[in-house]
């Protein structure tokens, strides 16, 4: 979902307008609203990748994005890890974009991600490598690193990690 600030102040392309119906997990009640649905282009901020989004607009406003702790920011430049976000400021930042499974794959690269903690992962994507999990408790000292692989069938599905 895209931030209505966002689509308004940045004149982002409205590509439609529909109903949003949203209802609660397992509830048979549900509101629906009519919502702009905006194109945006996420572009690396490292290199020229760039990825096409288009979402409804949201009125409502999420927490702040923090930045990544000093310990991960130094862990990252001492193994020359791009992250995604840069780090030229010391502010945590608005979430204006909320990206959901159906564009995750088009930016998530296939490849290891990173364990820092037992909740604390750097997830590799083309933009650079994202910071996602609880953040308490981090430490930049052991690093595990998991590949997964996804094995299926017609009818089976095997996940395994290695």
């Amino acid at each position: 979902m895209i931030a209505k600030t966002l689509i308004d102040d940045l004149k982002l392309e409205v590509v439609d307008r529909r109903d949003l119906v949203v209802s609660a997990f397992e509830l048979k009640s549900s509101e629906s609203s009519p919502r702009r649905i905006a194109r945006l282009y996420a572009k690396s901020a490292w290199n020229n990748t760039t990825i096409p989004i288009t979402d409804f607009e949201r009125f409502h406003a999420f927490c702040p994005h923090t930045t990544a702790p000093y310990e991960i920011t130094m862990m990252a430049q001492t193994r020359k890890i791009q992250l995604a976000d840069p780090s030229n400021e010391e502010r945590d930042l608005p979430i204006e974009v909320l990206i959901g499974g159906d564009y995750y794959w088009k930016i998530v690269n296939d490849a290891s991600t990173i364990r820092l903690s037992s909740t604390l992962v750097l997830i590799p994507t083309k933009f650079g490598w994202i910071l996602t999990g609880n953040r308490t408790g981090i430490t930049a000292n052991q690093i595990m690193v998991n590949r997964i692989t996804l094995d299926h069938s017609d009818n089976d599905c095997d996940v395994s990690g290695t």
